[in-house]
């Protein structure tokens, strides 16, 4: 039998005491960050801070005594995570641009239609997620911007209208109040 004094044993490996606390520490931090009040854009830098500090402590460790398939393993495991992250910013970004659009009451790109053959219709404004939400493509993002972008010109321009129709309009109630004030003189 293995030599487990200061290691936990799980099924046939030994794992050492301090390993499995910083583990179990940092899986802490991580839910801890999840449930704090702060903006999801926030959480999720700091999630993906601790996970790529995680794994590159341990990718470094696993060069110095590791098998060349345990570094591999490890790296895939890392661009994993890192995948996530990304789809959950970019869920994030067009939840955000969704919100502004409804907002705007600008046209959104239709969503992919489902087909008979259990799979959805190709769509270059939309693409599912790896947990299965939709997301906007570059392309879909650039049409959403561009219908956002022209509403908000437009009233923009609305508002400037108003404002030089403002300013004339008290410039020609100075003008009679001055005329009044010298008509009474």
């Amino acid at each position: 039998m293995l030599d487990c004094r200061a290691n936990i044993l799980l099924g046939s490996e030994c794992v050492h005491l301090e390993s499995k606390k910083t583990v179990v520490l940092e899986e802490r931090i991580r839910t801890f960050i999840r449930y704090l009040p702060i903006p999801a854009g926030i959480k999720l830098g700091w999630i993906k801070k601790l996970i790529d500090r995680e794994f590159k402590k341990e990718i470094g460790e696993l060069r110095k005594k590791g098998t060349r398939s345990e570094i591999e393993s490890k790296e895939h495991d890392y661009f994993f995570e890192m995948h996530l992250i990304f789809a959950d910013q970019e869920a994030l970004y067009t939840e955000r641009m969704l919100k502004k659009a409804r907002r705007l009451r600008v046209q959104i790109p239709s969503m992919p239609k489902y087909s008979s053959h259990r799979e959805y219709e190709e769509s270059e404004d939309w693409e599912q997620g790896p947990e299965g939400s939709w997301n906007l493509t570059v392309k879909g993002i650039a049409k959403v911007r561009e219908e956002i972008r022209k509403e908000e010109k437009w009233r923009r321009e609305g508002r400037a209208n108003w404002a030089a129709f403002l300013s004339a309009l008290g410039g020609v109630i100075g003008t009679v109040i001055g005329l009044i004030a010298l008509l009474r003189k």
